[in-house]
């Protein structure tokens, strides 16, 4: 009977923990190990209900029970030891990165050239990277697997010797025309196309265009090597200012190449003068560097806050701006030609052109190799069984989404036997954002209900724009969901003034609970955004405690977005933590940019998620049968693995 009892609770835990009822799996793990203490497959389980839950130090102290019993795979050793590493100072105490060759790509393919002089790539947000074939007269897009999915080639026109690419995300695509003198501006399809500039050395008139930067919003610089200087043009084209001749210290441009605007600064490679010229985004001039230390350098690139990537000849470069020193980071083993552009992709590898060697070549850190991809299996769903849904999530040591995975890196398996009819899926919703927005209705706030009711209609509009969802919770003294974007924007806004009492203090962690699990499921982009007056009062984590709050949310991949309705002084340091350590933000309702930004950021966080479909062919005893699912992942030189289980609906 004991066994039979803990099955039938296993069994609920099991399908509590998919439906993401993580509360309800703990209690239903902890009846079935009352029935059968001694079972390690439910212990574990528990703690992966505990971990989504949020109680992260509890999880780890029972993985590490079965550990010390001698029960636990290398997998669950592995799992313990990165969340371990993440919970302590692993990255701060890191030590200085080493790149290895993880993959390159030759412009000649067997007799065809898929490109030819490839002078400088662009890392896009999903993975891909954009690629200028100089000699090739076109701009390639490839996969993060290095697979080729698009040719932009300038229309009916064509692009002449383009040298940069630059993407404005969700806006623009540049590419700078060498000897076309010009830039190209379109979409990321590569239609639309409109050219501005011309030869010449007026205004607005371009002679070699080589390496372009995205400055402030709205503008972008050009580096012109046959002009000597550098040209600002806003999106549309216009003609904004040009700087690089012989002024007060600055002795003027030789061969402006490389162009990088970073902590509000254009930083410029000068070529011929083997230096790096600083200036503000005006165009003043306020420092030269590298004098003595570069050999040739060219294209730039932000690296990390406060970093430079240099291509410096036939090695890669950090600049440390506070540190103000260079340090080598690659050479590419001794077989580096000329390297005219790095750039960091959204997986922290970096990708890097060689004009002569006619190459790209992708590095990744040499610790990436061995710590390998942590692989989580997410949610299964098997409600319509055969037919089995799976997610997956993939992230690096360090907790961040692996970004631009396919098919083609994934073996799906049961029970140890490869799925032979695996779909990926790539599922609408994945693409559409979904908003808890919680209202502080505590009595501090009562004074700000026009400045709510403000807040919560743009906020309200934003999300309608991007087709998204929205629901309103409440976050007073007794928290509660007050409705959802059906209500539409009046009622939603009105409801969002009145709802609560507005007396008492904010049980806030209790609130952030609700609010996340309205959210919780969604496979896109989902995140609660707090409004509030920024007083959290004295019951804020009475409920849950602030680790923990900011563990459920983290572990389930909801980033915690705050707003507030006066400017303080200081912001609170639970707040601005729990928007830190979730990948959220926060931002003052009336500050000069607007809510605009704050909620951009939103839009493009990336969820590091992979959706499966498939048939499945083991029996599963009625719904009685334990049926277990792996996941394996590689690119590249990196791996990881995941393994879960489910149960069919009882028959």
């Amino acid at each position: 009977m004991n066994a039979a009892n803990a099955a039938e609770e296993f069994r609920w835990g099991v399908r509590a923990f998919h439906n993401a009822l993580y509360g309800e799996a703990v209690r239903a793990f902890e009846r079935a190990l009352a029935f059968t203490p001694d079972d390690y497959s439910i212990q574990q389980w528990l703690g992966d209900a505990y971990y989504r839950s949020g109680y992260e130090e509890t999880a780890l102290s029972v993985w590490d029970a079965i550990l010390g019993s001698g029960e636990g795979t290398p997998l669950l050793r592995n799992q313990v030891d990165t969340l371990r590493s993440r919970r302590g100072l692993g990255d701060e105490l890191a030590e200085d990165v080493r790149y290895v060759n993880a993959f390159s790509l030759s412009g000649e393919q067997d007799g065809f050239t898929l490109f030819s002089r490839p002078a400088s790539v662009f890392p896009r947000d999903d993975g891909s990277f954009y690629l200028t074939s100089f000699a090739g007269n076109q701009v390639l897009r490839f996969s993060a697997n290095g697979a080729l999915k698009q040719r932009i080639l300038g229309g009916i026109q064509g692009l002449d010797h383009p040298f940069d690419v630059l993407e404005i995300p969700g806006e623009f695509l540049f590419i700078s025309e060498f000897l076309g003198n010009s830039i190209v501006r379109t979409n990321t399809s590569g239609t639309d196309i409109v050219r501005f500039g011309k030869k010449g050395t007026g205004d607005g008139e371009l002679i070699g265009p080589q390496f372009l930067a995205a400055g402030d919003r709205g503008y972008i610089f050009v580096a012109e090597t046959g002009n000597r200087r550098i040209s600002k043009f806003d999106y549309d084209g216009n003609f904004i200012l040009s700087f690089g001749k012989k002024s007060g210290e600055f002795k003027g441009f030789k061969s402006p190449t490389g162009i990088c605007v970073h902590a509000d600064k254009v930083y410029v490679a000068d070529a011929l003068d083997k230096v790096i010229h600083v200036f503000d985004q005006s165009g003043n001039y306020l420092d030269s560097i590298g004098d003595g230390e570069l050999s040739g350098p060219e294209g730039l690139s932000a690296y990390s806050e406060g970093k430079l990537l240099v291509a410096d000849g036939k090695r890669i470069l950090t600049y440390d701006i506070y540190g103000e020193r260079f340090s080598l980071l690659s050479t590419l083993d001794g077989e580096g030609m000329r390297l005219t552009k790095a750039v960091t992709d959204v997986n922290g590898d970096l990708v890097v052109a060689d004009f002569t060697g006619n190459s790209v070549t992708m590095l990744t850190d040499v610790a990436n190799i061995y710590t390998g991809l942590f692989v989580q299996v997410r949610r299964v769903l098997s409600d319509d069984f055969p037919k089995v849904y799976l997610e997956l999530s993939v992230e690096d040591k360090s907790g961040n989404p692996y970004l631009g995975l396919d098919e083609g890196n994934f073996i799906i398996s049961e029970s140890r036997g490869r799925v032979t009819d695996d779909s990926f899926l790539l599922p609408p919703e994945a693409e559409r954002p979904y908003i808890a927005l919680m209202v502080d209705s505590a009595s501090g706030t009562q004074a700000y209900r026009e400045t709510i009711a403000e807040a919560v209609s743009r906020i309200y509009r934003w999300i309608t724009e991007q087709d998204g969802l929205i629901s309103l919770v409440s976050g007073g003294e007794q928290p509660a969901k007050e409705g959802t974007i059906s209500l539409g924007e009046q009622r939603f806004v009105t409801t969002a003034v009145d709802a609560g009492s507005y007396t008492g203090s904010n049980r806030f962690s209790l609130a952030l609970r609700l609010a996340a699990s309205e959210v919780i499921a969604w496979p896109g982009q989902s995140a609660v955004v707090f409004i509030t007056d920024g007083e959290l009062g004295d019951l804020a984590f009475d409920d849950y405690g602030l680790e923990t709050s900011a563990g459920y949310l983290r572990n389930n991949g909801v980033a915690f977005f705050c707003v507030y309705l006066k400017a303080p002084l200081e912001r609170p340091d639970e707040l601005e933590y729990l928007c830190d350590s979730t990948g959220g933000a926060s931002a003052y309702l009336y500050r000069k940019e607007g809510l605009s930004p704050l909620l951009d950021e939103l839009y493009a966080r990336k969820t590091g998620r992979y959706f499966f479909s498939y048939e499945s062919v083991r029996d599963p005893q009625f719904g009685d049968r334990y049926l277990s699912v792996e996941a394996e992942v590689f690119h590249f030189k990196r791996s990881g693995r995941a393994e879960s289980g489910y149960f069919a609906p009882k028959e």
